[in-house]
C-alpha cells in the first residue's frame, strides 16, 4: 500500500492499492470521496502530481497511468512502461 498528501489538499489522503485501486480519503470525515481503477494489478507506485492536484499517476502491471480525477474513474492514459514490470512512479 502506498499512502500520501498534497500541500494543497492537506484534508485529503490518498492511498494506493496493490490490487489495483487508488482510494481518496477526507481525513476529517474519514470517508472515501473518490476512487481511481487501474484494471491491473500489481499496483507498484502512485503519485499525486505536484503541480496539478487533478492528476494522478501510477505503476501497474507493465504499464503507466495518468488520471484527471475531474473526468473518469478510469485513465486517460495507459501506455506500457517495460516489459518486466513498472516499478515506479513519479
Amino acid at each position: 500500500m502506498i499512502d500520501c498528501t498534497h500541500v494543497t489538499c492537506p484534508r485529503q489522503l490518498m492511498v494506493a492499492e496493490k490490487k489495483g485501486t487508488i482510494r481518496f480519503y477526507d481525513l476529517l470525515t474519514q470517508q472515501a470521496i473518490l476512487s481511481l481503477d487501474c484494471d491491473q494489478a500489481p499496483l507498484t507506485s502512485a503519485d499525486w502530481c505536484f503541480a496539478n492536484t487533478i492528476k494522478v499517476g501510477a505503476a501497474a502491471g507493465n504499464d503507466w497511468l495518468v488520471w484527471d480525477i475531474t473526468r473518469s474513474s478510469y485513465p486517460q492514459e495507459k501506455r506500457p512502461a517495460h516489459r518486466d514490470k513498472a516499478r515506479l512512479f513519479k
